[in-house]
């Protein structure tokens, strides 16, 4: 007998009466076949409602973030991921930042998989330190703006001025269309936060429109 999602299943592996070898083998050609693994319960995760309900950016950094957790902990049996080898993973990260993020991710997988599997009974990157970052101290002078301006291509200028003038993320500028436009203004749902929202045409704006 085994337990998924709380529930426990019966799998006949071998005949009965067959030598303890045999039923070893079998047993070991199941949970091969299972694979009840970091990687799976990952793979779970991302195909569960929860996940694909987070932004679109969001979603797309937390894949980034899993391209780096597989490779090191896919394979491993979930029970068995220790605190001390979370902490590791990240001190050996170049970036600290991205560190965290992936913290927060083998996190948040154990945080929706404890509920589901009686096999993981912690969650050990939820007790990994998190690096202290340091905030941002500046933002782009109105100097170093114009110097790339004045060398930008045509496309990237006119996506310089709308993120400047409609105060929008690049990412929400870039994957503008014109079936976005409309006679009361630009309409722009945000990545991150999943807000619609509709911005002024005003005449700056419409002089960035006409260069396309």
């Amino acid at each position: 007998m085994y337990r998924v999602n709380g529930k426990q299943r019966r799998v006949k592996l071998c005949p009965l009466g067959s030598p303890i070898s045999a039923v070893r083998a079998a047993y070991e050609d199941f949970m091969t076949g299972r694979k009840f693994t970091i990687g799976r319960i990952i793979k779970e995760y991302t195909d569960y409602h929860v996940f694909k309900s987070l932004a679109i950016s969001t979603q797309r950094d937390y894949l980034g973030a899993i391209d780096k957790l597989l490779p090191v902990f896919g394979d491993m049996a979930p029970h068995l991921l220790r605190v001390i080898q979370v902490q590791k993973y990240m001190d050996l990260r170049t970036s600290k930042k991205r560190a965290n993020l992936e913290r927060t991710v083998l996190m948040n997988v154990y945080k929706w998989a404890i509920t589901r599997y009686d096999e993981i009974m912690q969650n050990p990157a939820a007790k990994a330190m998190p690096f202290k970052l340091k905030p941002r101290n500046r933002y782009m002078t109105d100097s170093e703006y114009v110097a790339i301006h004045n060398v930008a291509t045509l496309p990237v200028k006119v996506a310089m001025d709308l993120s400047y003038l409609l105060a929008a993320r690049q990412c929400d500028i870039l994957k503008l269309k014109w079936s976005d436009v409309h006679d009361d203004g630009i309409y722009i749902r945000q990545s991150k936060t999943g807000k619609a929202q509709i911005k002024e045409i005003n005449q700056d704006v419409q002089a960035v429109l006409d260069q396309v």
